[in-house]
């Protein structure tokens, strides 16, 4: 008899874009790199507590890699993790992912950084609310949850702003990029709510 995680996931028909009024998502492609490496120099320092990548993507050849592979795990499906562009000015501002969490549920979590010059503008908060309606309209979410370092006020208010529950505080759940106890914020929406 077959278990359900012998079956392979569903591979969904993914978009080639996800368009907002600011922002667009789209899987990177071949030559991103450059792009990616850009925006991580100018925002290393107010990435380094939240983002443990941030120090192995130095080079272009670094970000070159990881967006290669991300677009290998897009057109597997494994996950989501595409590029953030300011539609206007096609201008790089950062990067976004919808993973699963839980392909049985299915339940999905997002993740987000934006650049240092383009914090603070909502395209972050748009970025997510494209990622819900694809995690809820296409891939047949039954959950999508956020969670962050509870010193990050930021990303918690996106969460909150966007209408996601607040379901747990994790005390002691893990450790920051220094290595220092932290806890962890769990937010959550589900097709009810949204």
């Amino acid at each position: 008899m077959t278990q359900a995680s012998d079956m392979p996931p569903t591979l969904y028909e993914l978009p080639h874009e996800l368009r907002g009024v600011r922002v667009c998502l789209r899987p990177y492609a071949v030559g991103d790199g450059v792009a990616v490496q850009e925006a991580i120099e100018e925002s290393r320092d107010q990435l380094r507590p939240w983002m443990a990548w941030t120090d192995s993507r130095r080079t272009v050849q670094a970000c070159e890699a990881y967006v290669r592979q991300a677009l290998a795990r897009w057109l597997t499906q494994e996950d989501v993790t595409v590029g953030m562009w300011e539609c206007s000015s096609k201008r790089y501002v950062g990067g976004a992912w919808l993973y699963y969490t839980d392909r049985r549920v299915p339940a999905m979590g997002i993740g987000y950084w934006a650049r240092a010059s383009a914090q603070s503008q909502g395209y972050v908060t748009e970025a997510v609310t494209l990622l819900c309606k694809l995690a809820f309209t296409t891939l047949a979410a039954q959950r999508v949850s956020i969670q962050c370092d509870a010193a990050n006020t930021r990303s918690a208010k996106i969460a909150r702003r966007l209408g996601f529950v607040h379901e747990a505080t994790l005390r002691n759940d893990s450790r920051n990029t220094m290595g220092e106890l932290t806890d962890t914020l769990v937010f959550a929406i589900t097709p009810n709510d949204y």
